[in-house]
């Protein structure tokens, strides 16, 4: 008989591997054994062919005391909670098979090679070396293959074909077996032929009975290399498919805000068309209106001095739609980035007494008081006069607008001391508006208040026009209000805008 056909005559008589097992011919003689089964009867492999084995002296030696196999199997208590099982079989063909099961807690121990089918080893933990070692094993470790079972593998065999910088946790491992620990279990890298590296875990175990009772440690290995290989995959899905959640948790975020942003341009361009056609339709009216009755050739009587009050009225409401479309025009070209600077040399005071003329005759109506600070010897400024005009003149129309009657508008203006860049500063005691208006305040085509219930007029346009045009010019404009008290607005011009 191969030893093929012996194994698989010992597992189809007992009903499963092990590795402790002995087959008498029908006068009592051995016939085929296993290494294990020499080891642990003590008797020389040289002497097995053809030796006499008495079973029951078999279990006696096992058991510590006489016995005798008159059933067909005995179970013998081991320590640590462990049993073994003796069977004995007859065997169809003659002769029969004695063999010692595992057994732990009443259930059997099967052979980890058939649970896993992976590479096994039976390891002389004194020796240092292997009792029985399976091709998958050696294969593996990276070690060529050999036959069925390759005893007396070398530890320095293995060490070579592991990785060097795992070898050393390998070697202790190994060492301390059977010693100080029972049990290892190591992730470690192998060298296979062709230079590449797999992935190993190994389990050794000297704890089991069959082991404890001959002092060896079933090692079992693993080749992990596909797994590791999917853990990798499926880590970087994983982190990929973080990385496309948090993309879109972000686009989510921009799409809500674009959204809102959106339906904020929608919702405040309707209020300004709203507010604008009223603009627009008041001066309209009474151009339409005065223009009527100066045509009527007199057919409604018209004294000369109410007819030259006609006159500047249509004018003035000539200039009103003039100034009105301008400013449309000027966020037009400022936000397609269409608007050119014309700079010049003047002096910032001139334009600040200009601007105070054009507002002093509405300001003389409503009792407010103008108090103008701005030193005649400042630095002259290198800038687009007609835009800088425009923006004090739209911050002095805003601050004499929203002032009660008998309040304050005041201008000032210096330099500032650290960074020598020129402060405008226009304040009033007017309605003032709170934290969260400010910012509506600066933006186009909003305003603070609806269409239905705002009680001033204008576009809307002055100071975000104004704030604009004062970023083109490298320079800030700013606002500190408080409700009921009053705004101020500081407008900055850099430094390289004055001219000493």
């Amino acid at each position: 008989m191969t030893a093929e056909s012996v194994k698989s005559t010992v597992q189809d008589a007992i009903g499963g591997r092990c590795s402790l097992y002995v087959v008498l011919d029908p006068g009592g003689r051995v016939v085929h054994w296993s290494p294990c089964f020499a080891d642990l009867s003590r008797i020389d492999p040289a002497r097995f062919p053809g030796t006499s084995l008495d079973p029951a002296g078999f279990v006696a030696c096992l058991n510590g005391g006489a016995s005798d196999l008159s059933e067909a199997s005995r179970s013998i208590e081991l320590p640590k909670g462990h049993r073994l099982e003796v069977i004995a079989k007859a065997l169809p063909g003659g002769g029969s098979v004695i063999a010692a099961v595992a057994v732990e807690q009443g259930k059997p121990m099967s052979s980890a090679v058939a649970l896993a089918r992976i590479g096994y080893c039976v390891w002389d933990l004194s020796a240092g070396r292997s009792r029985t070692c399976s091709t998958d094993f050696a294969a593996i470790h990276g070690l060529p293959p050999g036959p069925d079972t390759m005893p007396a593998l070398q530890l320095q065999s293995i060490l070579q074909r592991i990785h060097p910088e795992d070898r050393q946790g390998y070697s202790e491992a190994i060492s301390r077996l059977g010693k100080d620990i029972e049990t290892y279990d190591l992730e470690f890298r192998v060298l296979d032929g062709s230079g590449g590296l797999r992935c190993v875990r190994e389990v050794g175990d000297s704890s089991g009975p069959e082991n404890s009772l001959i002092g060896n440690a079933l090692l079992i290995a693993q080749d992990i290399t596909e797994i590791k290989a999917r853990e990798s995959e499926m880590l970087s899905a994983h982190d990929k498919l973080a990385q496309q959640s948090s993309h879109l948790r972000q686009l989510a975020t921009q799409l809500e805000q674009a959204k809102r942003e959106a339906v904020g341009a929608a919702t405040a361009k309707s209020d300004f068309l709203a507010n604008i056609s009223h603009e627009l339709r008041t001066p309209l009216n009474a151009i339409l209106g005065f223009s009527e009755i100066m045509k009527s050739n007199g057919t409604i009587p018209v004294s000369r001095n109410r007819f030259t009050e006609y006159a500047k009225d249509i004018h003035d409401s000539g200039l009103h739609l003039l100034n009105v479309i301008d400013d449309v025009l000027d966020v037009s070209k400022l936000e397609a980035g269409r608007l050119e600077l014309k700079e010049e040399t003047f002096v910032l005071r001139a334009v600040v007494k200009e601007s105070l003329r054009l507002v002093a005759e509405r300001a003389k109506r409503a009792k407010i008081e103008i108090v103008t600070e701005v030193p005649p010897e400042l630095p002259q400024l290198l800038a687009d006069r007609r835009r800088i005009k425009q923006v004090v003149l739209n911050l002095l129309s805003n601050a004499v607008k929203f002032t009660p009657d008998g309040g304050t508008v005041s201008v000032s203006a210096e330099l500032e001391p650290d960074s020598g860049a020129l402060i405008l500063c226009v304040s009033d005691t007017g309605i003032g508006m709170s934290d969260e208006e400010i910012p509506i305040a600066l933006a186009p085509f909003y305003q603070v208040g609806n269409v239905i219930d705002r009680k001033f007029e204008g576009t809307g346009l002055g100071l975000p026009l104004s704030k604009d045009l004062i970023e083109l010019h490298g320079g800030s404009l700013s606002l500190e209000s408080v409700v009921g008290k009053g705004t101020t607005v500081r407008v900055l011009l850099p430094k390289d805008r004055l001219v000493a």
